[in-house]
């Protein structure tokens, strides 16, 4: 099975983010978050770029994932979702690892996710470590999840 991923727009991200992961979301969607690595509200974040990226399956959209900076040589994995009929065919896995390469391609020193708990233990085997647990946002609860990129 070939997945191809590409990059998409934001338009494209966000229909499947708003019909797929975050139904009935009371925030609304922008191509970047505020939120730190530490779960604070960064306004400074705003000014970076995001880029956003498609996973297809036969030319058919089946999984998005995003990244932007945070803060310097920082990036934050955002909005990863697979359509549930093609869940299991590791195409998650694929998009983890091709924002690992994009952020590494970049020099990042490291790459974090706000992760719901259920989805602990995948993150884990992607090699992210638990950095701390909020119950501040919505679809929480969440872990900040890290990965060293480089090590200083």
């Amino acid at each position: 099975m070939q997945i191809e991923i590409k990059e998409i727009s934001f338009e494209e991200i966000l229909e499947v983010w708003a019909k797929k992961l975050w139904p009935g979301r009371i925030a609304v969607i922008e191509p970047v978050s505020a939120i730190n690595q530490n779960g604070l509200i960064d306004c400074k974040i705003l000014d970076f770029e995001a880029f956003f990226f498609g996973a297809y399956l036969k030319n058919e959209l089946v999984g998005v994932i995003s990244t932007h900076l945070t803060e310097e040589n920082v990036y934050r994995l955002r909005g990863i979702y697979v359509d549930e009929k093609h869940r299991g065919l590791k195409i998650g896995t694929q998009l983890i690892e091709h924002v690992l390469q994009f952020a590494q391609n970049k020099l990042a020193k490291s790459l974090w996710a706000l992760v719901r708990h259920k989805n602990k233990n995948y993150f884990e085997t992607a090699g992210f470590q638990i950095h701390q647990n909020i119950h501040t946002y919505e679809f929480g609860p969440h872990y900040i999840m890290t990965k060293t990129l480089i090590r200083l």
